[in-house]
């Protein structure tokens, strides 16, 4: 898939922009009428996790990933300026499912897959510090029994559909209970080497970017009926559901980005609260 590039090589002014692409549909409305110009970039599919080590790698140029991928090492990227995948409220494919309601779970386990390192990041705090509970995370397969799953994306999107857990706790709408907040799950960053070397070509991304995003969001009914053939036409409100979204990063999500990562750093989780760099570096470019 990279056969022509090796870690770093992105600086190439000939070459496209390595673009990543999360394989859920939570980012049909940026996608999906994203002009497509194969001498600015190429997309690279994946999932949130596996875009993260893509870009932290060097085998990807910008990409939208977890948000606390960016928290690991701030100095390396910048923070596409307008861009995320957030909520108000409930997100709907973060979900906590369980049989068994959270009074009675005691010490058991929580089964969680690693495909978003920012889900299972908020899981921890939303455990401790709304819900104070000490339940613990496994990698999903990890054990036999497990007292609760996490789901995420568009498997989330299937099993809140299917109706057969007793108790589901939305990531989301936990979160805004908590603190008021929107909550980012998703940024789109750019490798600073990239950033400071290719400007001309990451700003014209850029442009393309938010320009699909601003079709996307008036034509939520053409993704929501993109998404239900994707997820084979689930009983399921898909437009309300990304009526639930936000693709922008405006002061409120700001906001709620420098609270989730104080809370990490409070709780041990990243080393210290980051400073957000934005591209471009003057807002009023945007």
């Amino acid at each position: 898939m990279e056969g022509r590039f090796s870690p770093g090589s992105g600086l190439r002014q000939s070459e496209p922009l390595r673009l990543g692409r999360i394989c859920f549909v939570n980012v049909l409305p940026v996608y999906l009428f994203l002009e497509q110009d194969k001498t600015l970039f190429r997309e690279v599919s994946d999932t949130p996790s596996r875009l993260n080590k893509m870009l932290r790698q060097g085998l990807l140029d910008v990409s939208p990933v977890s948000s606390v991928e960016y928290a690991g090492d701030p100095g390396r990227y910048r923070i596409l300026g307008g861009l995320s995948i957030s909520c108000v409220g409930r997100v709907r494919s973060v979900l906590l499912l369980s049989q068994v309601p959270m009074e009675k779970w005691g010490n058991a386990l929580i089964q969680c897959p690693m495909e978003s390192e920012t889900s299972v990041a908020l899981l921890r705090l939303l455990l401790r510090n709304y819900w104070g509970m000490d339940t613990g995370l496994v990698e999903e397969g990890g054990v036999s029994e497990s007292v609760a799953v996490l789901r995420i994306g568009d498997r989330a999107l299937r099993e809140a559909a299917s109706g057969k857990w007793a108790h589901v706790w939305d990531l989301g709408e936990a979160w805004h209970s908590w603190t008021g907040l929107p909550f980012v799950f998703a940024l789109w960053l750019v490798r600073e080497r990239v950033a400071q070397s290719r400007a001309i070509q990451l700003n014209k991304l850029h442009g393309a970017l938010l320009r699909a995003r601003d079709t996307g969001l008036s034509k939520l009914d053409v993704c929501a009926e993109k998404a239900r053939r994707v997820l084979g036409g689930m009983e399921l409100d898909l437009l309300e559901y990304f009526q639930g979204l936000t693709f922008s990063l405006e002061e409120g999500h700001i906001k709620g980005l420098n609270l989730f990562f104080e809370e990490l750093a409070k709780a041990g989780l990243i080393k210290e609260k980051p400073v957000l760099r934005l591209w471009p570096p003057n807002p009023q470019s945007l």
